[in-house]
């Protein structure tokens, strides 16, 4: 399925990576801080959420055609990227 799309470094590709590595692990920080949840279980979360996305992400994009042309690069990008978002939150929160 991934081998049918080329692949496409574009504005919105680049949005999604930065939304998933980034931003979402980002928020359950914050969201989990705030909640007042010890510092093990807030590091748990966030590094859990800075795993890669998933390629049911693009099943779902050519299934209900969205973002189809972006999905796969967005997968690709996040699995590379991944290394090093998930080795700065580990040092961010020092576990």
């Amino acid at each position: 399925m991934l081998a049918a799309y080329k692949i496409r470094l574009d504005f919105l590709t680049w949005f999604i990576v930065i939304l998933k590595n980034i931003a979402a692990p980002a928020a359950i920080y914050f969201a989990a801080s705030a909640l007042g949840l010890d510092h093990k279980t807030v590091a748990q979360a966030v590094i859990t959420m800075a795993i890669p996305a998933m390629p049911i992400i693009v099943v779902f994009a050519i299934e209900y055609k969205v973002a189809e042309k972006n999905m796969p690069a967005a997968l690709l990008l996040s699995t590379i990227l991944s290394p090093l978002t998930i080795g700065g939150f580990i040092y961010l929160l020092a576990v």
